[in-house]
């Protein structure tokens, strides 16, 4: 039987049953009558009380699992974010070592540049520029060393 329609058929027996005793409780069986009816309406009353808890649960349970749903979009959007910062500090780490490498590389041409005037002005023995010859000496070490630390450093991050 559908739940709704037994709740029904209780209240009207209770209705009908104290109709035909006329509210009255002379005899034990009128007793046991009321007492009947009472324990009928009790038990209904709780049922509407479980309904209504029931219902209040399933409400509750409905908001939780749209707050759910709505938190598991916004960790969406929380994710997709953090992976974009990820992606453009990749970037930003790879255009970094780009410009590294790519200074470094610059300053290896520039010195070695350096380093092939200084040798063919030392050929020639033209050392007054470079404040003489142990000076023009000291210098072209310097470059040399230098030369040598720059490459070795780019070699090194290949």
């Amino acid at each position: 039987m559908d739940k709704q329609y037994t709740e029904q058929v209780l209240k009207e027996f209770v209705e009908r049953d104290r109709m035909l005793r006329e509210n009255s409780v002379k005899s034990d069986y009128d007793k046991f009558c009321e007492t009947t009816c009472r324990a009928i309406e009790t038990i209904l009353a709780e049922n509407e009380e479980l309904k209504s808890k029931y219902d209040r649960a399933l409400s509750d349970l409905v908001k939780a699992e749209k707050e759910k749903n709505e938190l598991k979009e916004e960790n969406k959007k929380n994710m997709k974010f953090i992976n974009e910062i990820q992606s453009q500090k990749a970037d930003i780490l790879m255009y970094r070592n780009v410009i590294l490498v790519s200074s470094v590389k610059e300053k290896i041409e520039k010195i070695s540049n350096d380093l092939e005037t200084m040798k063919v002005d030392g050929m020639y023995g033209r050392f007054k520029e470079y404040g003489g010859k142990l000076s023009f000496d000291k210098r072209f070490s310097y470059k040399y060393g230098m030369h040598d630390v720059l490459q070795e450093l780019l070699e090194k991050r290949k």
